[in-house]
């Protein structure tokens, strides 16, 4: 009986480290099997629309709830019908503008502290070198220390910044529709850097409800959502 029930948990441990494949194979391949949990993943895309939110999102579907603190300069909007095409539960996502980089911080670490939400999916500009990297440290802590999975984008720019983030990801035009994936994994002794060619963008029924014409999904100042996610 004893060892039964350890086995259950063993499994039960192991299935909640695994990470969360993304559904394109290469980008899967490139990453050991995915997007780590309890962890953050860096974004750096050198160009917007190209798949990098589209890329994350099976993941976030699999999750269920999120956070997301989106951009102080309003570079995106969320589009309900694409995110509801890609399996995303929109009474489960809390959309946040934060008034400046500090707050985006502040509210992405706070969220993801909180362990309310399943994922965090911020972007968060940058700030003085030292604030930033402190910044970073304690959003990292907060992931691991809450089981949180968190998705940050920056600047293409902060590459050369240190970094806690688990995963780092460089994307670069490739030419066409195809762009340059430049993986850079954690490791305890010594990082991992991998890079491939591969094509992000969503399949052609979630790339058609993107381009379609449509009302952009609001951002939400729901006091219920809002409390049950720490906010």
């Amino acid at each position: 009986m004893f060892a039964a029930l350890t086995n259950s948990a063993r499994k039960a441990r192991t299935a909640q480290a695994a990470p969360l494949a993304t559904g394109i194979v290469r980008l899967d391949r490139l990453l050991d099997g995915g997007f780590p949990r309890a962890a953050v993943t860096e974004i750096l895309p050198a160009a917007e629309g190209r798949g990098e939110v589209e890329m994350i999102l099976p993941a976030l579907a699999e999750l269920g709830s999120a956070c997301w603190i989106l951009p102080v300069l309003g570079s995106f909007e969320p589009f309900a019908p694409a995110l509801e095409e890609a399996g995303i539960d929109l009474t489960a996502q809390l959309f946040l503008v934060p008034g400046s980089a500090r707050e985006a911080f502040r509210t992405a670490e706070k969220a993801a502290a909180s362990g309310e939400a399943g994922a965090v999916v911020a972007w968060l500009p940058p700030l003085a070198p030292e604030e930033d990297e402190r910044a970073m440290n304690r959003l990292a802590l907060a992931a691991e220390l809450s089981g949180t999975c968190v998705f940050v984008y920056r600047p293409a720019s902060m590459i050369c910044a240190r970094s806690p983030a688990k995963i780092r990801l460089q994307l670069s035009p490739a030419g066409g529709i195809e762009t340059r994936v430049r993986a850079t994994l954690r490791r305890t002794f010594f990082d991992a850097v991998k890079a491939e060619t591969m094509t992000l963008l969503p399949q052609d029924e979630i790339r058609a409800a993107v381009d379609a014409a449509g009302k952009p999904l609001g951002c939400t100042d729901s006091p219920a959502l809002a409390a049950g996610f720490g906010i």
